[in-house]
């Protein structure tokens, strides 16, 4: 019962700083995005934070549909690899997130999911993109739709495509 009213009082505190947090562009996406997600979403939806942003799911009470919450770990040379990417990619497709968030704008790690912007995004350090992506981009564009982006950081919002203007397949 203490464990529960600590994990309970964490989360509100959580939450209090991502919604009620100064003004200062580094905070302003995530206090938008909270709402967002807060406002379009259920409980039990699922949500998925493209990038380096997990601590939204957290903040929200929305699960992130995969173990990889940030993705670094698909990106990382030497660790990241098919069967990873491969992973993430049918969590993605069984869970169905309501919403994805692509929070890449405000890290230069993670490869934007929109392709004009991705074209710009070079690799860095130890981080670059496995060719199996491709199938995690091409399923994202087939089921999800652009529906807005928000915050001084450009995070752009994409939500389910109505089940008839998806295009099947990977």
């Amino acid at each position: 019962m203490v464990l529960w009213s600590a994990f309970i009082l964490q989360q509100r505190v959580c939450r209090s700083l991502y919604l009620f947090s100064p003004p200062f562009i580094f905070v302003q996406s995530r206090t938008k995005a909270t709402r967002y997600i807060a406002d379009h979403t259920s409980v039990g939806d699922q949500v998925l934070l493209w990038g380096d942003e997990p601590g939204l799911n957290f903040a929200t009470g929305r699960r992130s549909p995969s173990r990889f919450a940030y993705q670094y770990p698909l990106y990382t040379r030497g660790y990241g690899d098919e069967s990873l990417v491969m992973e993430f990619l049918r969590d993605i497709e069984n869970s169905r997130p309501a919403l994805i968030i692509d929070a890449s704008s405000s890290d230069r790690i993670t490869p934007p999911i929109d392709v004009t912007a991705r074209e710009q995004w070079t690799p860095m350090l130890v981080y670059d993109m496995p060719p199996q992506m491709s199938e995690v981009f091409h399923y994202i564009n087939s089921h999800y739709q652009f529906v807005g982006s928000l915050g001084p950081d450009g995070w752009r919002l994409y939500a389910r495509k109505p089940s008839g203007a998806m295009c099947h397949g990977r």
